[in-house]
Order: structure tokens, then sequence, then C-alpha cells
């Protein structure tokens, strides 16, 4: 059963009709109503729609179908019959759900705009007018469509009316002016699926144009008058004849993909259909821009922890071009938008009353020192749940790795000193921390990835001291066994990971040749900041992958890794890697890395101290621990 709908007046009252029928109660216009039972196999439909067609002869007729004809042609009928009345036409699939006071919104474009042929509304199932994401219908549960529509009536059309390739037909308001141009669908699409994208290219060509109420959403269940098997026979074999009649219009479909003029109001639907599930608390991360080993935790706990199950997680990033990026991580992609107003964020997610707020990492940020605030006032919908992560330690200073102004770790930053200002004037420490402070208090879980972390986090918050969970890293890919090389000249050193000035890039900097003439080779397996010197005996192999760190080792003849950070990093995935692929691993005496290989039996730690050249310190140990167990070796 396909509905057919006839709106009768144009002033689109904001309140619904007060005579309209009980059946109808969501329709705010006068109407008429087109009713075509085309020989269904279900004895059951036409005496319904016999006895509630005689209950409304007013203003419903009903069309006996005296053979089975199909969706075109049983449309094409009640097109013919609908060519009486001079009004504004809308084509309404039986399996179309629609909202209150939806007919109003859906035609007011054909009031506004003289070229308006069509307009199309959002929907979980309508092609390029699809949210959450373009092009990839999600089925609704019993009420959820109504709940986004809610979202749906509070955006402005206005901002959004950009022409679109086609309409959809499962709900398409008509301008009957051109339906008088083109007054059929062809036949030649058989049963349907296609028909009105035809219809759309041929209104294309005579001027018309097509819109989509982005104010209005439709819960379509689609598939429904034809049945999964014979829609995707459907689909193949008119999309073909599609590309026949109309060869760009793949292409305008592809640009209009590519560019998604509907995004914004697309993401504030997605998020509304979070919010419509109501079944999980969804997980809202703040993240930075700036990837890495955060940004890789991050991506792999939402596949692992939020994807598997079937469910979606909102990531709201700084550090852009616009302050606030959201995203939503659906199981079948993303979605996302920025804008510069946190107002805007919050109305973006009023519809999601369960949140469990994760902080992740704000490194970056414009204004950092207002993050802790906008977290908490993100987190103010009475159902949720706070955890902070501690991938870095910018809750403790500004310079997230606690180097001082010389590029060492000296323990906390002191109070009494001011911390340089991404903008503006320096800000007391006093003031950093105690701002950050108010964010962890509010915290239920504080997380942290070392029990160097944990002592380091609750030397300098000692009121959050009972929160802190220390929960280390898994390493997600396979690290290959390394074995030494049997018979090499010399031991070679590979310096693991891409090598920065917190990395220690400075100290390998200072230190190659003096290992050079030790006897020692050197090569940096990753990359290496190319603003600090080193010399040409030392190679760079630039990026690799753990599964090629065997044949890496191989092809240099690496008999010892070597982590030279200088910053006690939270947690140490290149230490992790090195000590699991079974050669000896060196590390500073701090921070994750230093507590890892402490642990290991193929660890060696580094003795670190502030009182000596760090470089010193590193010439020493290969001296005394690669140089003379080598030595004792061969």
């Amino acid at each position: 059963m396909d509905d057919f709908y006839a709106a009768r007046d144009n002033t689109m009252p904001s309140l619904p009709w007060p005579s309209i029928a009980p059946p109808f109660t969501n329709t705010d216009l006068q109407w008429r109503i087109v009713l075509i039972e085309d020989c269904s196999t279900d004895k059951r439909i036409l005496p319904l729609l016999r006895a509630w067609s005689l209950a409304h002869n007013d203003r419903a007729t009903l069309l006996e179908n005296d053979q089975n004809l199909g969706f075109v042609k049983s449309v094409n009928k009640g097109l013919r019959y609908a060519k009486r009345w001079p009004d504004k036409v809308i084509l309404l699939n039986s399996d179309a759900l629609v909202p209150a006071n939806w007919a109003s919104r859906l035609i007011r474009p054909l009031v506004e705009y003289p070229r308006a042929a069509t307009v199309t509304p959002m929907s979980n199932d309508a092609e390029i007018f699809t949210a959450p994401l373009i092009c990839a219908p999600q089925k609704l549960a019993a009420g959820q469509g109504d709940l986004i529509d809610v979202t749906a009536a509070q955006l402005n059309p206005q901002s959004y009316r950009v022409a679109s390739p086609t309409g959809v037909g499962f709900c398409m308001a008509i301008n009957p002016s051109y339906l008088r141009t083109e007054p059929q669908l062809d036949v030649s699409f058989g049963r349907g699926y296609g028909e009105e994208v035809d219809w759309c290219q041929r209104i294309r060509a005579a001027g018309g144009q097509h819109y989509c109420a982005v104010n209005l959403f439709v819960e379509h269940r689609g598939g429904q008058s034809f049945g999964s098997e014979e829609k995707t026979r459907l689909i193949a074999k008119n999309n073909a004849l599609i590309s026949k009649r109309y060869p760009e219009y793949d292409r305008d479909v592809q640009q209009f993909i590519a560019s998604d003029p509907l995004k914004s109001p697309r993401l504030a639907l997605a998020l509304a259909w979070l919010g419509a599930q109501d079944t999980y608390p969804v997980s809202i991360y703040i993240a930075h821009s700036m990837g890495g080993g955060a940004e890789s935790y991050l991506q792999h706990r939402v596949k692992s922890k939020h994807h598997a199950l079937g469910r979606s997680a909102v990531v709201i990033r700084v550090g852009g071009a616009m302050r606030w990026q959201i995203e939503l991580h659906c199981h079948d992609g993303i979605i996302s938008g920025g804008t510069n107003n946190l107002d805007y964020v919050k109305q973006l997610l009023h519809p999601i009353k369960r949140r469990r707020l994760i902080y992740s990492c704000a490194v970056g940020d414009q204004d950092p020192l207002t993050i802790p605030s906008a977290v908490l006032e993100l987190s103010q919908t009475g159902q949720q749940v706070i955890e902070f992560l501690f991938h870095d330690y910018f809750a403790i200073s500004p310079n997230y790795t606690l180097l001082n102004d010389h590029g060492v770790y000296d323990g906390l930053p002191p109070l009494h000193l001011n911390a340089p200002a991404t903008t503006g004037a320096p800000i007391s420490m006093i003031r950093w921390q105690s701002e950050w402070g108010k964010l962890m208090t509010a915290s239920q879980e504080i997380v942290v990835f070392s029990k160097n972390s944990k002592e380091i986090v609750r030397a300098a918050f000692p009121n959050c001291a009972d929160k802190i969970q220390v929960t280390p890293h898994r390493i997600s890919d396979a690290v290959p066994r390394i074995p030494r090389p049997l018979s090499p000249k010399r031991p070679v050193i590979g310096v693991l990971g891409d090598i920065g000035l917190q990395k220690g890039a400075q100290i390998i900097s200072r230190a190659a040749d003096a290992i050079d003439v030790q006897g020692v080779g050197m090569v940096i397996v990753g990359n290496f900041d190319p603003a600090i010197p080193l010399p040409p005996s030392v190679p760079i192999h630039g990026r690799y992958t753990i599964s090629d760190l065997g044949k890496i080792a191989a092809r240099y003849g690496v008999t010892d890794w070597l982590i030279p950070s200088v910053w006690p990093e939270t947690f140490s995935f290149t230490t992790h890697e090195a000590l699991t692929s079974g050669l000896p691993t060196h590390a500073f005496a701090i921070g994750a890395q230093g507590e890892a290989v402490t642990k290991a039996e193929n660890g060696f730690p580094i003795p670190y101290s502030t009182q000596q050249d760090l470089a010193d310190i590193l010439l020493s140990h290969i001296k005394n621990h690669i140089t003379k167990t080598w030595a004792v070796a061969s």
C-alpha cells in the first residue's frame, strides 16, 4: 500500500489543524488522500482500506487495481487522480512514518523557492539524505524517529538550502507546476526503484531544483514494499538504466557525497540518533588532533570497546582549525564537523542524556586553561561519569613532558614559578594545577598507565590519590622475536622510535661520534628531528612497522635497542616492543621506560642524573655494558 498526500493550502499554520481526523493528528495541514490497493496478497488489507475510506469519505479516495500493476504504475494512477486538484503533492510510501507537524515543514521550500520541484526530508534510510551517515541506512527502534525529529525541528532550514542531484520518493513533496510538465513516472522502471531519480533528472533539465527539508526527520523502514532480495535486484537493473540515460548523474551524486553540504544538520541528527538509543551511557572523548600514542590508544579503545558491541562513540578534538571538532564514530564510519562555539557543542550533545566523559588529551588547544571547565560543562546532564586518562602530564604543567627550561626532567615543576602560556601572559603554576584539579576532583576514575606515573600524579594531586588506577597498555601488534647476530663485526645500537627533543635527540647528537669511536655502530629505526644534527655514520631508517622489526634488525646488524627518552613517559610502547623482541634494551631510569627495563631480564636501566651531562652518562653505560658485554661474548 502506498499513500499519496495532497496539501490544500499554503498558509502552513504553526499549530496542528484542529479538525484533522485522529489517524492524521501528526499532519498539520488540510489534506486529501488517495489510497491505492494493488492487489495485496494480504487479504486483510482491502477490507481495512475500504472501511477506513468509507469512514473518511470526505477526504479519502480508494483506488482498487483489478490486477497487480506494481509500484510505478500504481503511483502514476494516483498522480492522474491528484491532477483534479491544484494542490501541492506529497508522495508517501507506506513504510514512511511521519512525526508531528511534518507536512508544513516538508512543503515550505515549495512555497519559498519558485524553482523548487521536490523536497525530501532527512531520514534513517534515504540515500543522500540519510543520517547518521550519508548513504548508510540504519534501522530504528519504535519511537526513535520521533525523538530524532525533535532535534530536526530546531534546525534552521534556511542555513542549508542547497540544491541536490535528486529527490528520494519515499517521502517527497512535489511542486504541481513541474508535475504538469512531467505528469508521470517512467514505467520502464518496472515495479520500482530509480523512477523518481529519472523523473527528477528530467525536471533538472527543465530548470527545476531538488531540496532537502533538513528540519524534518521521517523514519523509513526501507524495503517493506518489495522485500530485500527483490529490492537489490531492482536497484541493480534500474541503476544501469539511469547511468545510460544520464551519464553525469553518478558524478553529480559523488560530488554531493564528497562535499556533503548537509554535513552540519546531518551531524546534529546523528547525535540525536545516538541519544535516541538511550540503551547505554555514550562515551564522549576529549582528545587532541596531533596523532601519536594517545591517538592510537583512542582508536583502539573506540573500536574494541564500542564497535565490537555495535555501539557508537563521540570524540571532541581540540587543536585543529576550529577549536571544537566533533566526531561521531559509528560502526559504518565517521561523521564530523567543527565549531568555535562551546555552547553549540553543548546544544549538539543535548539529546545524549547518559554520558561517560573521558578526558584523553588536550595538548595543542588554543586556551587549555579553560578545558577543565568545558569538560565539566559537557558532563552536566545528571547521568554522567568522568574518566581522566594520563597520557601525558598536561594537567600538571603546560609543558606536558615536565622538562624544565634546560630540556631536563628535574621532578615536578615548582609551584612558585609561572607556567608558559600558549597565548597571553604567563599563568601561575598554582592556578594551572588548581583549574585542572577541579576536573580531577570531579572525576570518578583517574587512569595512569604505569606505577611511575601514579607516583608523579599522586605527588602533584595528593587529594586524588585514592582514585588513581594503574592500567598498563597492551601491545596490540605481535612483536617478532629477534635473535642476536651470531658473528657481527661489532655491536650495533638500534635507537627505536621517532626521536625528537624529549625523546633524547640532543643526547644522541652529542654522543654519536664518541659512540662510533668506541667501536659501536648506531642506527635510527624511526625518524629523527631534522633540526638536530646527526653524523653521517648514523643511518636513519625512517618509518617502520612492528612486523618488520626482525628484518630491519638483521639488515643493520642490531644487537641492542636504545630508548633515549629524557622525559618520564607515562607508558612507552617502544620500550615494551624492544623488550618483547628479546634483544638487550637500554633506557634511562626514569618514567615508564625506566620502570619497564628495570623489571625485565633483558632490560638495562641507564643511571639518570641532572648533575651530569646525560650524553656522558650514556657513553659510560655503553662502555661498561654494551662494549664490555660484547667483548665477553665474542
